[in-house]
């Protein structure tokens, strides 16, 4: 097991999530947002990652945003 990093990306854009949970074990979402597109970032971004995870192997997702 590799130790815990910080990875950037825009939960908006399914491209950038996908790279970002290739290869990782786990992911905690700490996304948050108090103006702008709540919808897109909370709940279609929160999907958009778990189902990234799932993919690519991850055998957990924490979302905390």
């Amino acid at each position: 097991m590799r130790s815990p990093s910080a990875i950037a990306a825009d939960i908006t854009k399914p491209a950038t999530v996908e790279r970002a949970v290739d290869g990782v074990d786990a992911v905690i979402n700490l996304v948050g947002i108090f103006k702008g597109n709540l919808e897109a970032v909370h709940a279609e971004g929160a999907g958009k990652l778990a189902a990234a995870a799932k993919k690519a192997g991850a055998g957990a997702v924490v979302h905390g945003g």
